[in-house]
C-alpha cells in the first residue's frame, strides 16, 4: 500500500508536468535545452536562494517568524524578484535565442522561452517543496488533513504541487509579456495572484472546514485566469500581426 501511494501521489504531482516535457518541450531542442540543461536550471537556482533568504529572514527577524503571512509575502517577493532576474537574463540573450529557433521573427519565441523559463521555475520548486513529502508517503499509515477529515494530506500536497507547477509556468509568460510590453498591470497580477495562492494553502492545515478544498479551488481559479489570458494575448498577437 505504501508503494501504491507513493506512485500515486508522484504521478499526480509530477506526471501533468512530465507530460508537458514528452509532448511539447522534449520536441523542441531549443525548449529541451532551455528548460532542462543549461540557462534554466542556473537561473532556477536563484529561486532556491530567493527560498533561502526568506528562510533565513522568517529565521532571524523576530516579528516574523511567527507570522505566516508575512512570511508567505517576503517570499513571494523574492520569488518573483528572482523570476526578474531569470528575465534580466533571457532579454539580454534574446537575439541568440531567436537565431537558434526553427523560426527566427516568430513573434511566439518569446513566449515559449518564458514558457521553458517557468517550467524550469516549476519543476524546481515543486521538487524542493514536495519531495520530502513525498518520501514520507511511503511511511505505514494514513496522515489525515485536518481541514478535510477522510483526505490524505500527501495526496492534497501532491495536487497542491501539480497545480504550483503550471501556475510557474503562467505567472513566468504573463510576466515576461508583460516586461516585455511594460504592461505592469500584468506583473501585478502576478505578485498579487502569487500571494493569493500561496495565502490559501494556509487553509490546507488549518481546522477550516473544507480548507483543502478552497485552497485548491483558489489555486485552480488563478491558474483558469492566467490561462484564459494568455489564450487571448496570443489570439491578440495573431490578430495584429495579420492586420
Amino acid at each position: 500500500m505504501t508503494t501504491l501511494s507513493f506512485v500515486g501521489n508522484a504521478l499526480t504531482a509530477f506526471g501533468p508536468a512530465v507530460a508537458v516535457l514528452v509532448f511539447y518541450v522534449g520536441r523542441s531542442a531549443r525548449l529541451f535545452m532551455m528548460a532542462l540543461t543549461r540557462q534554466v536550471p542556473r537561473l532556477a537556482f536563484i529561486w532556491l536562494l530567493s527560498i533561502l533568504l526568506s528562510s533565513l529572514l522568517g529565521h532571524f527577524i523576530e516579528p516574523v517568524r511567527t507570522n505566516n503571512i508575512a512570511i508567505i509575502i517576503m517570499s513571494v517577493v523574492l520569488q518573483e524578484l528572482a523570476r526578474l532576474c531569470c528575465f534580466l537574463a533571457f532579454n539580454a540573450a534574446d537575439a541568440t535565442l531567436n537565431l537558434i529557433a526553427k523560426t527566427p521573427d516568430s513573434p511566439f519565441n518569446r513566449v515559449q522561452n518564458a514558457f521553458a523559463a517557468g517550467y524550469g521555475f516549476g519543476i524546481i520548486s515543486g521538487l524542493i517543496t514536495y519531495i520530502t513529502p513525498l518520501a514520507e508517503s511511503t511511511s505505514p499509515g494514513v496522515m489525515e488533513c485536518s481541514s478535510c477529515p477522510g483526505s490524505d494530506v500527501f495526496f492534497i500536497g501532491a495536487i497542491t504541487t501539480c497545480l504550483f507547477i503550471f501556475l510557474h509556468i503562467s505567472w513566468s509568460v504573463m510576466a515576461f509579456d508583460g516586461w516585455f510590453s511594460k504592461q505592469w498591470l500584468q506583473f501585478a497580477w502576478v505578485v498579487l495572484s502569487h500571494v493569493g495562492a500561496s495565502m490559501a494553502t494556509l487553509l490546507i492545515p488549518s481546522t477550516t472546514s473544507n480548507g483543502c478544498v478552497i485552497s485548491i479551488a483558489v489555486s485552480a481559479a488563478v491558474l483558469s485566469a492566467n490561462a484564459a489570458y494568455c489564450v487571448w494575448r496570443v489570439n491578440w498577437t495573431l490578430k495584429s500581426k495579420s492586420s
